[in-house]
């Protein structure tokens, strides 16, 4: 009972198809499954609760990744977890992520000049309401 040549060259196919396909797409989300499965070192749980909740969701409005549900944040939680477990600092992480990402990505902006409007608008729009209700009062006094 010998296989004929076309009929093994075919089922050697499949095999290596089968071989790439857990090679390439299964063995990536073993390693994702790894990282997400809950860690009992509770001040690394809290160091990672603290870093995602300072980084924005790229795909969401005002969330950050600790809050969204987005496949962007997973990986962003699972690229935090990861460097915690490598050992990094939270500085080094966020300065990697915002390396990575930009200004966009931290919840909180960095005050830079072109970012001056952001931080200073809401003193000047203070300050604007209280001279309009000042000259207001003075207007109806007289």
């Amino acid at each position: 009972m010998l296989i004929d040549r076309s009929s093994l060259c075919k089922y050697i196919k499949i095999f290596f198809l089968i071989l790439f396909y857990f090679l390439f797409f299964e063995a990536d989300s073993l390693k994702a499954s790894y990282l997400d499965t809950e860690d009992t070192n509770i001040e690394l749980m809290e160091r990672e609760r603290e870093i995602s909740g300072l980084l924005r969701c790229l795909v969401c409005q005002n969330q950050s990744i600790l809050e969204s549900n987005a496949p962007l944040a997973k990986d962003m939680r699972l690229l935090v977890r990861s460097q915690l477990i490598d050992g990094k600092s939270n500085d080094e992480i966020i300065d990697y992520v915002h390396d990575r990402y930009g200004d966009f990505v931290l919840m909180k902006p960095l005050f830079k000049k072109y970012t001056i409007f952001l931080w200073l608008s809401p003193f000047v729009f203070f300050v604007m309401g209280l001279l309009f209700i000042l000259t207001k009062n003075k207007k109806s006094k007289t």
